[in-house]
């Protein structure tokens, strides 16, 4: 075989070893939380307190739910496991017993959300330290 030859094979050699590498590879993650639908479970540590609706929705265009009281809408941003909420707009209603302190944490906990983690036990919000904020356990999507 001449020089050109080989170099010739080397090259084609090459191109398919790069091809093989780059069709072996994974495709780029699809948004994880879209789709998605969560119960709140605890927020800052504290258990939801039964029939309380504490909840969390995220669609391809922004999240939803309510924090107890109130309904809420608003975007969401992710990025791999970052995550940043809001800014929501909330209706204004009034409500008795624990509801409106569970609410406040809930929102508190949603604003101070920068990352989170989501496994077959739930989804976690986690803070700039890696804290949690809030668990919740999956629900149907509607």
């Amino acid at each position: 075989m001449t020089d050109t030859a080989l170099k010739s094979m080397y090259v084609l050699m090459l191109a398919g070893l790069v091809a093989l590498v780059f069709a072996a590879a994974p495709a780029p993650a699809a948004a994880q939380l879209a789709g998605s639908a969560w119960t709140a479970r605890e927020v800052n540590g504290d258990p939801v307190p039964d029939g309380l609706p504490v909840f969390l929705r995220f669609a391809e265009d922004g999240a939803s739910g309510a924090g107890g009281c109130n309904r809420f809408t608003g975007g969401y941003a992710e990025s791999g496991e970052a995550l940043a909420l809001g800014p929501f707009a909330a209706t204004r209603m009034a409500c008795t017993g624990p509801a409106m302190d569970v609410e406040a944490a809930f929102f508190d906990a949603l604003q101070a959300t920068r990352s989170y983690r989501r496994d077959a036990a739930g989804l976690e919000l986690l803070d700039e330290d890696g804290e949690v904020l809030a668990a919740f356990a999956a629900r149907p999507y509607e």
